[in-house]
């Protein structure tokens, strides 16, 4: 895989109002599908290496929900990445325009993704709802481990601190367990968490105090009216509530597996209720970004 100039196919239009950076962001005609798509500059032609490593990664996973790229070029000083533009932008956008108090549950059920934060869940109008921001991302299998330890990781990248509030408590303790995929199960809850309440956890706490909660049980929860203290009128079911704290187990061991999730009542049946509802019913004040020619 290599990197070259601009291609034709790319036809630069103008910005996108998304709360995006406007200078690392632009909005352009992909000229070979006649579709809008963001290009977004990434990084410096010196961290071209990763870069090409999260390309690598998102070609093999090879799934529906997971935001493609659909071209990559460099203008000899940064790396640009093209991919559709999906117009509702990304949850976390919603949550801060439109919906500061958490998204309604049928919402929750059809957008929820297991990945780190609600700016990596991006929506269309059209109802898809795509994954992105992948360059954290681990390849276990191609990790360096100790001997006789299958399925873990020790490594500990320093972009991760800028996610701590998604992170599990076995990552931020980077003792000799190390973690794995159960500790992408806690950032399924947190993520949870944040759609159904409007925030994150943890968000107004310092690093180190994040890490001294986690580290001591602190366990977060969807705020409604069963939560004590409370003063809202808003309801979710008790299957919501459940998944979100079988995810946020401290104990990594106890927390429940990926396969687990997916048997789970809120996505075998409740999901299936949401499949063919737009997202237009299912969040009915969000607009679409406006995207502004140059």
């Amino acid at each position: 895989m290599q990197l070259d100039n601009k291609p034709e196919s790319v036809n630069i239009q103008g910005s996108i109002g998304i709360g995006l950076d406007p200078k690392k962001h632009k909005w352009a005609i992909h000229e070979k599908t006649k579709n809008n798509i963001l290009v977004a500059k990434r990084g410096l032609v010196a961290e071209t290496a990763q870069i090409l490593d999260e390309l690598k990664l998102v070609q093999k996973l090879e799934h529906e929900n997971i935001l493609p790229f659909l071209e990559h070029f460099t203008d000899d000083q940064a790396i640009y990445l093209c991919s559709p533009l999906m117009d509702l932008g990304s949850a976390e956008r919603l949550l801060n325009s439109f919906y500061n108090d958490g998204f309604p549950e049928p919402a929750i059920q059809k957008d929820y993704s297991p990945w780190y934060q609600s700016q990596n869940i991006l929506l269309d109008t059209n109802g898809s709802v795509k994954l992105a921001g992948f360059e954290n991302a681990l390849l276990i299998s191609g990790c360096n481990r100790w001997i006789g330890v299958e399925e873990k990781v020790h490594d500990f990248r320093e972009s991760l601190s800028s996610v701590f509030i998604w992170l599990a408590p076995e990552i931020m303790k980077q003792d000799l367990c190390g973690y794995g995929v159960t500790s992408d199960v806690y950032s399924i809850g947190i993520t949870l968490c944040e759609l159904g309440n409007g925030f994150a956890p943890f968000q107004e706490m310092e690093a180190m105090q994040i890490l001294f909660e986690k580290l001591r049980g602190s366990t977060p929860y969807i705020l409604d009216t069963s939560s004590e203290g409370y003063v809202g009128q808003r309801v979710f079911t008790p299957a919501l509530h459940d998944i979100t704290a079988k995810c946020l187990s401290y104990d990594g061991n106890q927390r429940s597996s990926c396969d687990e999730l997916l048997k789970h009542g809120i996505f075998k049946e409740q999901l299936e209720n949401t499949k063919y509802m737009s997202l237009s019913n299912l969040l009915p004040e969000a607009t679409p970004c406006k995207l502004t020619v140059l």
